[in-house]
Parts: structure tokens; C-alpha cells; sequence
């Protein structure tokens, strides 16, 4: 093995490889995407907002901001939530803030495919009849919150909320 200065070489996967293997991948997280295609009619018609960041749309409006405020069961609502390759966020700067942790469920969404919300939703019932909160405790969530965790820079603002009330 030949020794670099930043540590031994990685071998080098083809880039026809590289291209199958992110086909398959949108492909297998498909049916999670197709949940998320509705809020994208939704944004259309209602001043949205679109930016695509590594390969995932995110997507935010004034109604996506409703609907995570009313219809997710957490407390105060979800300031972001992600279906598939799509991020629905309440505003751009919900969006922003929660990049890192809703693109590890991405990359969960790769992993077990059509599976996915069934196995996330298994994971929060166990969390519950473990007696811990079923979104906290939902090993999804806690692995996303701990990338988070690693990835956050001292110029992060950790806990400091992207959603504006009445009172801000």
C-alpha cells in the first residue's frame, strides 16, 4: 500500500459506478419522494420557495408552513420535514437550519427505501412503549440529532429557532 501524506489512498470508484449507484438510489427512496410531490403543486401555487442542495429539492411556502405547524404531532409543530429527496420547511430559513439534520433522514430514506416511514414509525412506537418520547426517542431522530451535533460549527447557533411568531 502506497502512503500519501493525508493517509493511504482510497481506491477510486468509476464514475459509471458513481452515476448507477445514485440512480438506484433515487429509485429505491421513489415511493418516499412521491409523498413529498403533492407539497410541490402546493408551493406552485402559493408563493414557494425552491433551491435544490446536493440532489435533495428543498422546498418551503406559506401553506408547507401550515401544514408542519398543524399536522405534525410535535410540539409547536416540525420546522422541517423530509420525504424522500424533498424538504418541506416552514421558510427558507428553516430550511437552512435544519439542512444537516433532514438530509441524514435522506440518506435513511436511500438506505431502506419504501420501508423507510413504515420503519420510522415502528421506531417511535417502540421509543413510546419504552416509556421515552416517541420523536426523541426514535433512534432516526437521534441519529440524526447527534450528526447534527458533530457537524455544527462554533459560528452555529444551536436552539435558536427558525420560526417566527407573533412575538419576534
Amino acid at each position: 500500500m502506497i502512503l500519501f501524506p493525508y493517509g493511504p489512498a482510497r481506491p477510486r470508484i468509476p464514475l459509471l459506478m458513481r452515476v448507477m449507484r445514485s440512480i438506484f438510489l433515487y429509485i429505491w427512496a421513489f415511493p418516499n419522494t412521491c409523498i413529498g410531490i403533492p407539497f410541490i403543486f402546493l408551493a406552485l401555487i402559493h408563493r414557494g420557495y425552491f433551491r435544490i442542495t446536493d440532489g435533495i429539492l428543498e422546498i418551503s411556502s406559506p401553506l408547507i408552513d401550515r401544514f408542519l405547524h398543524h399536522c405534525i404531532p410535535v410540539m409547536g409543530g416540525a420546522s422541517a420535514m423530509t420525504l424522500g429527496h424533498i424538504i418541506l420547511g416552514r421558510n427558507p430559513d428553516c430550511l437552512d437550519s435544519a439542512r444537516i439534520h433532514e438530509q441524514v433522514h435522506v440518506r435513511q430514506c436511500e438506505k431502506w427505501g419504501p420501508f423507510f416511514i413504515p420503519v420510522y414509525f415502528a421506531a417511535s412506537f417502540i421509543a413510546y412503549c419504552k416509556g421515552r418520547d416517541p420523536y426523541l426517542g426514535n433512534v432516526f431522530e437521534r441519529a440524526a440529532y447527534e450528526k447534527e451535533a458533530s457537524e455544527r460549527t462554533e459560528n452555529d447557533t444551536p436552539g435558536k429557532s427558525c420560526i417566527k411568531t407573533e412575538h419576534q
